[in-house]
């Protein structure tokens, strides 16, 4: 069962969420002042705080949640964006935020998204990913996982950064968090040349 844009802001992804899981992660290493940001799979646009208005670009396949989005975050920028394109000029990003939304999507096709970012990224620019993640000695929270998470492509730290590293990106650096009973990895991705 999918929840409504409100019941998912609601349970799933309230306003304070960034600021508790994702501040410290994110903002910690990383300068954003007069930054491009793409919030790739934004949903109902939650993470929008964390950046300055003017340069934050949410964009997601899903319409009713963009919509959402635009009435609960004025100033902010989202856009509904087809399966195949990001709808962004080349060379003009200098982030992309990919937060849960890569263990929805199979790997074959995680490959098209991750040549789009390359054409959207400048030379300097950076994916910042945030996913569940399976991790060794840690059955309970896989198992939760596994049985309560709609996404069926949850996987472990190899396996998504072989995705990246098959599509001509390299891992820049990586941690390891909890976030209740998830298993959470937070990973840089740098594409190795334009």
């Amino acid at each position: 069962m999918e929840l409504s844009p409100g019941l998912y802001h609601l349970f799933v992804r309230p306003k304070w969420y960034p600021q508790i899981f994702l501040s410290n992660i994110i903002k910690g290493g990383y300068s954003f002042k007069e930054k491009s940001v793409l919030d790739f799979g934004c949903g109902i646009g939650t993470n929008c705080c964390l950046f300055e208005p003017d340069f934050y670009l949410g964009v997601d396949c899903d319409a009713k949640r963009i919509n959402y989005a635009r009435r609960n975050y004025s100033g902010y920028k989202f856009l509904v964006s087809s399966e195949s394109t990001i709808p962004v000029s080349d060379h003009a990003l200098d982030y992309i935020l990919v937060i849960s939304v890569l263990h929805h999507i199979a790997a074959k096709k995680i490959s098209g998204y991750l040549a789009e970012f390359r054409r959207v990224l400048k030379p300097d620019g950076r994916v910042l990913v945030f996913e569940p993640c399976f991790f060794e000695n840690s059955r309970i929270s896989n198992l939760y996982m596994e049985y309560f998470d709609r996404g069926f492509y949850i996987r472990n730290k190899n396996r998504y950064f072989q995705i990246f590293e098959d599509n001509d990106f390299k891992i820049d650096a990586c941690t390891r968090h909890r976030q209740l009973l998830y298993n959470k990895l937070f990973f840089c991705a740098v594409p190795r040349s334009f």
